[in-house]
Formats: C-alpha cells, structure tokens, sequence
C-alpha cells in the first residue's frame, strides 16, 4: 500500500518552510517516527519523522523547495523492506565480527594505534564505500563546522541515531573527533604562511651585498590569459530567512539612525564587581544585562518605541505593547539569529545574563525552539567584541526600534576644564520614522545612557 507522506502541522501557526535536507534517499527502508527530512520553520529546523514503516519509493520535494503544511514530500510503500531490515542488520554485524576476527588461532597480533581514517570503520556506512561527505547525515550547523574545520564527516566517528544505513554525525561527535587531533584540513584547503621580510630590504647608505636568486617557489607565470572564475551557491536556509526579513524590513520600514557616545567608568567599575558575584553562582556577567536593564527602564519611559504598525480593514494601528520582550542577537555560521529574553522588566540581572548565556549557547548548536526565537518587541546587536565605531543596524521588523552596542574604549576626555583619561562607548539606534520621531528618538537614547552612565538610578529601577 502506498501511504502520501505530506509535511505535518508543526505547530506555532506555521504554514510553509524550506526543505533543507533529506536524511533517506529512494529505496531506503524507514522505521516509524524515525527522522527522515529536516525543515526550516521561522528560523527554526525541525526533523520531521516518517509516519509509518516502510520503503520509500518516491521524493516528491527536493532540497531547498518551499513547501507548505499538506504538502505531499514522499510516498512511502507500507510494510515494505521493514521485515529484511533485521537480517540485513545481522548480516552486517556478523561481517564486522569475521572482519575482526585473527588470521591465526596462534598469538594474539600486537595492538595498533588507530590513525585518524582508521577511527571511523567504513563498514559503518554503506559496506565499506567511499562516501561523499555531502551524504553523510548531519544538521547544518554540523556541516558547517566541518567545512569551517577542514574535517571530512565521512571520516567522523558517528554516534547518532540510524538514518537509512548510516548513522546520524552529531555536534559532539565532530566535538570529540576534532578534540583527538583528527580534525586534518582536507587536501585543496588553503594554508596561509606568515610573511617573510623581503631579502632586498637595506638603508639607503649600505653597502651592496651579494644576495641569492629569487626561488621559484616565489615566482609566479603570468604569460597565459589570466582566468576569472565565480562561485554560485544557492541562497538557502536561515540565510534565505534573514535576506527576506531584512528586505521586508528596509522597504517597509522607514529607517533613520542615531548615535551617541557616553562615559562609562562606572558602568566598568560596576560589572567587575557583578563579574565576580556571578562566578559564584556560575553565571558569566557580561555588559549585556546592563544594557538590557537601561533599555527596559527606557521603554517604559517612552512606550513608543515598545510598539509595532500594523495594517488592519480599518487602516493603520499602532500596537502599543504593555509586555518587554528583549531579543539578543547571537552570530552564528549560518547567520544572524535573535533568541528571546520574555519578561526582561520581571527579571534581575543575574536571570538575564543566565538567560542570554544559555539561549545563546542553544542557538550557536542549533537547538534552540521556535518559542525562544520569536515574540521580541525591541532587539539589541552588540560588536563589542568585534570592535569598530558604530554601525546602522536594521530594524527587526515589526519591531521600530533596533539598538547597536560596542566596544568600550579608553580616550582623552574634558572634565572640569582638565583632561583626563575615560572609558567610553557608542551606541546607536535604529528607528521606524513613521512611528518614533528624530526628537523622541534622541530623547530615548539619552534615558538609556543616563541609567548606564548613572548605575545608582539604574540599580534602584532593578526587579
């Protein structure tokens, strides 16, 4: 019997997503609620199990097709290879046993040091052949940091779960591999040498010295056409995702920018001390439960900016939202992507820094729910750790409001009339025109930095 295997309500008012990969191929024998294809939903990736047991006999979507819920992905014959899969697994194992097995009944043959390829039998995928990594099942964010590594994943010994013959790559197995000295970077991979001072350099007035001919290794050919190559890759995924969203966001939005600068000895002071208080509990304190502490204490000032335009049959709303949600947005391989902190203004500042350590962490290994990416009503984006003056984010639409954090830097400064050394830091902010006004916007601004430049006003507005 031939079942239709149609993508599933996910749940979270999710209508469509994009097929990112295929963990079977035609043919493959699949067991009940195994995970067979994985989807990108609002930014989130789910693995969406096969409903039955059988054999797939036909792909009906491929990778990188939108798709929506009740969309047909596959066929699946029921009941079909499932009874051969047993001794077809049985067979496998006996191969492995005899593979081990001595040549001889005499001494037992002296043990070897596994090399990194021996790590990975290759019986473990598909009978021994020689695999394309691209076939290897593994999440993106796997893939990603294999290729960042230079690591072949069918060399990577994989703990997962059975997809098809293969056993599923997982991030602590490439952890774990990559931790043993087996992470080579593959043939073709660029290697980069440092810079040598060149053997001509000399004063002016020196002497002429005898000098070596040039090696060849340091030559190059330029007699032949030069060749201009290019690159095309398909534009999938998250970074699909965030292209729309950051389209849809600067033509909708009516963006303009607005930078400042402030004196944060005491904001400095401050963490230190805080630092020290959360390794106790083992939480790690950064500048970032400061400034999402200052931005709440602001919202609440000018609830304006804690708003979303909307278009209804009546006309245009303005949404003036009476909860502060907080997204943080946390750099990933694959891009961009902004978790959650619900509730910021019920929080202390220790939950908040706890809470961004987390979510962030989640989000780098690619495990975090739709739930925690979505709901924020302002966003922050730090390069403090980057570096650089100030930048012009875009606005998380329908949010009106983004806000840039960075780095914190020593300079000369007028006070009473004397120069002195302080600390100093940018921030700038994004803003809707059509809904925060330049003034109102600098206005904000400022009630943010007065509760940093200031921590007393801002520990006595603290939960």
């Amino acid at each position: 019997m031939i079942m239709e295997f149609k993508l599933p309500d996910i749940g979270e008012g999710v209508v469509e997503g994009e097929l990112i990969q295929w963990l079977v191929k035609e043919g493959d024998s699949v067991q009940a609620d195994q995970p067979v294809v994985e989807v990108m939903t609002d930014k989130a990736t789910v693995e969406v199990p096969a409903p039955v047991s059988g054999k797939i006999s036909k792909l009906t979507a491929q990778d990188g097709d939108m798709i929506k819920v009740g969309q047909v992905l596959a066929q699946i014959e029921e009941g079909a290879g499932a009874a051969k899969a047993a001794p077809a697994a049985e067979a496998k194992t006996e191969s492995k046993v005899e593979a081990k097995a001595p040549a001889s009944s005499g001494s037992a043959p002296a043990p070897q040091t596994p090399t990194p390829q021996a790590a990975n039998p290759a019986s473990s995928y598909s009978g021994g052949a020689t695999l394309n990594p691209s076939d290897v099942p593994a999440a993106p964010i796997v893939r990603a940091m294999a290729q960042k590594s230079g690591v072949d994943l069918s060399q990577v010994p994989a703990s997962g779960p059975k997809v098809g013959d293969q056993n599923r790559v997982l991030e602590e197995d490439l952890l774990r591999f990559l931790n043993q000295g087996a992470g080579a970077v593959q043939a073709g991979a660029p290697s980069y040498a440092p810079q040598m001072a060149s053997p001509f350099a000399a004063p002016a007035t020196a002497p002429l010295k005898k000098v070596k001919p040039i090696p060849a290794a340091f030559m190059r050919d330029f007699s032949g056409p030069a060749v201009e190559q290019v690159e095309r890759q398909p534009v999938r995924g998250l970074r699909r995702v965030i292209a729309n969203a950051m389209t849809k966001s600067k033509f909708t939005a009516p963006h303009y920018s607005y930078v400042d600068e402030f004196e944060c000895s005491q904001l400095v002071a401050l963490r230190e001390e805080a630092k020290k208080l959360g390794e106790q509990y083992g939480v790690k304190v950064s500048y970032l439960p400061f400034i999402v502490k200052a931005l709440v204490g602001a919202l609440k000032e000018f609830p304006i900016a804690n708003s979303s335009l909307e278009e209804t049959e009546k006309g245009m709303e303005l949404v003036l939202k009476k909860h502060i949600h907080i997204g943080v947005a946390v750099a990933t391989p694959d891009g961009l992507v902004v978790p959650v902190i619900k509730h910021a203004d019920r929080k202390s500042l220790l939950q908040i820094a706890q809470e961004i350590n987390e979510l962030s962490a989640k989000v780098r290994a690619g495990k975090a729910t739709g739930e925690e990416l979505k709901g924020s009503t302002f966003t922050i984006t730090s390069m403090g750790n980057i570096g650089g003056l100030f930048a012009t984010p875009i606005i998380n639409y329908p949010e009106v409001g983004i806000m840039g954090v960075y780095k914190i830097q020593e300079k000369p400064l007028v006070q009473d009339g004397q120069i002195v050394i302080g600390k100093t830091m940018h921030l700038s902010l994004s803003l809707d025109h059509r809904v925060v006004d330049g003034a109102v916007g600098g206005y904000f601004c400022n009630a943010v930095i007065e509760r940093l430049q200031n921590p007393a006003r801002l520990m006595m507005e603290m939960v």
